[in-house]
């Protein structure tokens, strides 16, 4: 259905991972191994957030990648991603949470993401999610930009 919307070579692109994705999670009737998975993962967080792209969005997208540190509720866990644009990011993951999310602060760098994944592996409670501890707070207040800083973002989120 999707490929019969989108059009450009962008979207050609990502119609055919879609099926071959699907192709192979069919051959092989098994979850398909970590990088695959990431891959399709990838795959369909690239659709979501383009569906989910207003105009006036891509204004926001950058270069570098950004690494964001996002709580769920009040002393919920904390979610530890990157993104090229962070407003599209968040507008989506706040739709999908059944929680109000709260930005903490971001970081400039994709790469950043996986040094704070190590970093904190000790809290992580599942995937990108880690729970919420003083080390955890103390390092991202160390060490990112506070959501003040970033401007009218989280106003344009909620847009």
């Amino acid at each position: 259905m999707l490929a019969s919307v989108l059009r450009g070579r962008t979207a050609a692109r990502v119609t055919i991972e879609i099926l071959r994705a699907f192709a192979r999670l069919r051959e092989n009737e098994e979850v398909p191994s970590p990088p695959d998975a990431w891959r399709v993962r990838g795959i369909f967080a690239a659709i979501r957030d383009a569906m989910l792209l207003l105009p006036g969005d891509q204004e926001y997208t950058t270069d570098e990648s950004y690494t964001y540190f996002l709580q769920a509720g009040d002393g919920g866990p904390i979610k530890i991603g990157s993104t090229r644009n962070l407003l599209v990011r968040l507008r989506s993951l706040t739709m999908m949470s059944p929680v109000p999310l709260k930005l903490l602060g971001i970081m400039k760098g994709g790469k950043v993401e996986e040094f704070c994944h190590a970093r904190l592996a000790a809290f992580r409670v599942h995937g990108e999610w880690f729970v919420q501890s003083e080390v955890v707070l103390d390092f991202i207040r160390e060490h990112a930009m506070r959501p003040e800083t970033c401007g009218s973002l989280q106003s344009r989120v909620e847009q």
